[in-house]
């Protein structure tokens, strides 16, 4: 498995929990020392490993703070394109890039002004059109 920050594919499994079709596993990249989940799907033909996010933690404005979730981003992104000619590939682009940008983060906290930062800077290059 790649590590998401560095890109290494010397990855130790440090833990593994079983789920069904679904096998969780915690890893850690032996190259930086970043930890990570996965989790392997495992169909009719072949077991199919997906990473997943990191805890990573956003403060907001008040004060509050929330685990980083994909889905709310997206929503968000899709709400905000609703007029436009976004398109569902078109938004899990920007999802897509705005994670890549966490993941390159040191930070396990991140404030919520830096995630609207980095998708307005996507829309003000126009690497992603909403």
């Amino acid at each position: 498995m790649k590590c998401p920050r560095c890109g290494s594919n010397d990855t130790k499994v440090q833990d593994s929990r079983p789920g069904g079709k679904v096998k969780y596993r915690r890893r850690m990249c032996k190259a930086c020392d970043f930890r990570f989940s996965t989790t392997e799907l495992h169909g009719r033909h072949r077991a199919e490993q997906l990473p997943l996010l990191p805890d990573y933690l956003v403060s907001k404005r008040g004060g509050q703070t929330e685990e980083f979730d994909r889905e709310k981003l997206r929503k968000s992104l899709g709400y905000a394109g609703r007029r436009g000619k976004s398109t569902a590939e078109t938004i899990d682009a920007c999802v897509d890039r705005v994670t890549e940008r966490l993941y390159q983060q040191d930070a396990a906290k991140i404030a919520s002004s830096q995630i609207i930062k980095w998708v307005l800077d996507l829309l003000m290059r126009k690497d992603v059109a909403l």
